[in-house]
């Protein structure tokens, strides 16, 4: 009825907190990317990357019942080791295994598949902006948007759940609106699970360039405001992490 559609049309422009995070598990050093927000620089003590003491964290992390797993870089993709940690994880037991990847060294379905067969129950992909110019501003590299692109078309191509990360920054902020509907025109909600909005945290690359890609969150709020309301129609499904989110303080309509 009209008020049962008005109230699923109103949860539309509203954004869900993302209560329960993934443990991360970060096994790269590496990236093919050199985003200017980047926050994980390549010597930090998080990054694991030996194949023994994964295998003993992912056992030590069920045995103190952690129930899902994030495995993530700097790129995650770039190390051989991949398939065999998220099959050694899927025999653990976890309840849900997440590749966070920039998609862009999935260049095939068949690789899509492979992440896949190996246990994967989902991907988080990094889409940054709506267009290719501001992409390659973003991540310091020529070509890799419709890269990332591709990857999440193989990937809805076998069923696997998409999550995509946009991580606000004051490059991209003001592009809010057209990024949603970008997406909906481009995969639309039946391809695209949940869009994660996080927010520049001022650490390695991001704390060098601050002055250039840190904006306030009074600047980002009217543009995010936009494209929740125009959210209504496009019925994409959003959420903010706890942690790198926006305060919901500064959003109390939404």
């Amino acid at each position: 009825n009209e008020k049962n559609g008005n109230l699923e049309r109103d949860t539309m422009s509203r954004m869900t907190v993302t209560t329960r995070p993934l443990k991360e598990l970060v096994t790269a050093k590496q990236c093919n990317q050199k985003c200017v927000f980047c926050n994980l620089r390549p010597s930090s003590a998080h990054i694991v990357e030996e194949p023994d003491k994964i295998r003993s964290l992912l056992r030590e992390w069920k045995r103190i019942g952690i129930q899902d797993i994030q495995f993530g870089g700097r790129e995650a993709t770039l190390r051989p080791e991949l398939k065999e940690h998220i099959s050694f994880a899927r025999k653990c037991g976890f309840k849900t295994l997440r590749l966070a990847t920039n998609g862009t060294q999935i260049s095939s379905k068949a690789r899509a598949a492979e992440i896949k067969d190996a246990g994967a129950d989902d991907v988080l992909i990094s889409l940054h902006a709506n267009d290719p110019k501001m992409s390659e501003t973003l991540t310091g590299t020529s070509g890799d948007f419709p890269k990332t692109l591709k990857a999440i078309e193989y990937f809805a191509e076998i069923d696997v759940p998409i999550y995509l990360s946009f991580v606000i920054n004051k490059i991209n902020y003001k592009c809010l609106p057209e990024y949603g509907d970008f997406i909906a025109r481009t995969f639309g909600p039946e391809k695209i699970t949940q869009i994660l909005f996080s927010f520049v945290t001022p650490f390695f690359r991001a704390w060098r360039n601050k002055e250039s890609v840190v904006p306030s969150v009074a600047e980002i709020k009217p543009f995010l405001c936009e494209f929740l309301e125009n959210n209504k129609r496009a019925r994409l499904n959003v959420s903010i992490p706890d942690y790198c989110g926006i305060p919901m303080c500064s959003l109390p309509q939404h």
